[in-house]
C-alpha cells in the first residue's frame, strides 16, 4: 500500500485482515505499522482521536510474536490470543457500533 494513497478504511482493512487470516497476520500488522510510523499526520478519513488509537495500537503490536519459541525470549512478547484481543479492542474504539 503506497503511503500516499492509504486511507482510514485501508488501515481498518489491514486490521480486519490481521484478525481473519492468521497466515497473513504478520504481514498485515507490518504494513499497518509501516504506514503509521512513516506518516506524521492522520490518514484521510481519520480524526485525531482515531489516529491516536491507531498509533497506540501500532506500538503495542511491536510486542506480538507469532512464534511461541521466540516469544519465550522476552516476557513482554505475546501471541495470537492477545493480538486478536488488542485488535478487536482497537476496532471497537475506531468503529463504534450504533445502538440497535
Amino acid at each position: 500500500m503506497p503511503s500516499n494513497t492509504a486511507s482510514f478504511s485501508d488501515l481498518i482493512g489491514l486490521l480486519q485482515q490481521a484478525l481473519s487470516d492468521r497466515t497473513e497476520r504478520a504481514a498485515a500488522i507490518k504494513a499497518l505499522q509501516n504506514y503509521i510510523f512513516e506518516s506524521p499526520t492522520p490518514v484521510p478519513g481519520a480524526n485525531a482521536e482515531q489516529w491516536r488509537i491507531l498509533n497506540d495500537l501500532a506500538y503495542d503490536l511491536d510486542y506480538y510474536e507469532p512464534d511461541p519459541q521466540d516469544r519465550q525470549e522476552d516476557p513482554t512478547f505475546y501471541g495470537e490470543e492477545r493480538v486478536e484481543a488488542e485488535i478487536r479492542e482497537a476496532l471497537e474504539k475506531l468503529m463504534p457500533t450504533s445502538p440497535a
